[in-house]
C-alpha cells in the first residue's frame, strides 16, 4: 500500500471514513480477512468432532495445538503492526499484547460464543508480563514444554484465542459498521470483507459502564 493507515478509525470524521473505505479495499485488508476466515473455518472443522461442553473443552489434539499457535500468532502480529503504524513507543514494563489491547480498547469488548451462548472476555486478565490469561499461557507452555504441559493447549484455550482474534480485528473499527448478512455490503466497499461485529461463531458485545470492570 502507498498509504499506511493507522487502522483505528473515528467514523464521526469524514476524512477517516474515506480512509477506512480505502483500507477495506486494500490488499492488506484482504490478507487479514483471509487469515481470520482460515482460522475460524479451521475451528469449525474441529467443532464438527468435539462439542464444547464441560468435557469437550478439556480435549487436546495436534490440530487444536496447531490452531492455537496460529490464533495467538495472528493476535501478536496484528497488535505489533498497529503499535508500529501508530508510532507507539514500546513500554518495556508492559507485555506487547497489553499495549496493543489498551490502544484498541479491547478490554471494553466481550464476545458471545454463539454455539453455546457463553460470554468470553479473552483479554480481561492481560495486565502485565506476569499476569496473562490461561489460554495465552497454554500456548506458551506448549511451545517450550509440550511434554509436560500438553493438556493446557485444549479446546477451551483455543476458543478464547480465536475470540481474541475477532476482538482485535473489530477493535480497529468498532465505532461504526455497515452490516449486510453479518458482513460489510460489497456495494459500498467493493468485495465483502468480514470486519467482525458478528462471524460464524462469535458476536462482539460492547461492555456498558456498569459491566466495564
Amino acid at each position: 500500500m502507498e498509504n499506511k493507515y493507522n487502522r483505528i478509525f473515528n467514523f464521526m470524521n469524514g476524512k477517516e471514513t474515506q480512509e477506512f473505505i480505502a483500507w477495506i479495499k486494500s490488499p492488506e485488508a484482504r490478507v487479514i480477512d483471509q487469515f481470520f476466515k482460515s482460522i475460524e473455518n479451521s475451528l469449525e472443522d474441529i467443532l464438527f468432532y468435539v462439542y464444547p461442553n464441560q468435557d469437550g473443552l478439556k480435549v487436546v489434539s495436534v490440530k487444536i495445538n496447531e490452531l492455537l499457535h496460529r490464533a495467538c500468532a495472528e493476535i501478536e502480529s496484528q497488535l505489533a503492526s498497529i503499535l508500529d503504524l501508530n508510532n507507539v513507543s514500546r513500554n518495556t514494563s508492559k507485555h506487547i499484547i497489553q499495549e496493543g489491547i489498551d490502544l484498541l480498547g479491547c478490554k471494553q469488548l466481550k464476545v458471545e460464543f454463539k454455539l453455546t451462548g457463553i460470554t468470553l472476555e479473552p483479554f480481561k486478565d492481560f495486565t502485565s508480563f506476569n499476569q496473562v490469561p490461561s489460554w495465552w499461557t497454554g500456548n506458551n507452555k506448549i511451545k517450550h514444554a509440550r511434554e509436560t504441559d500438553w493438556h493446557k493447549a485444549n479446546l477451551e484455550s483455543l476458543i478464547h484465542a480465536v475470540a481474541g482474534v475477532s476482538i482485535v480485528l473489530w477493535g480497529q473499527a468498532k465505532t461504526w459498521y455497515i452490516r449486510h448478512d453479518s458482513y460489510f455490503d460489497g456495494s459500498d466497499f467493493g468485495p465483502t470483507v468480514s470486519i467482525y461485529p458478528e462471524t460464524k461463531h462469535f458476536r462482539i458485545i460492547e461492555k456498558t459502564d456498569a459491566t466495564n470492570s
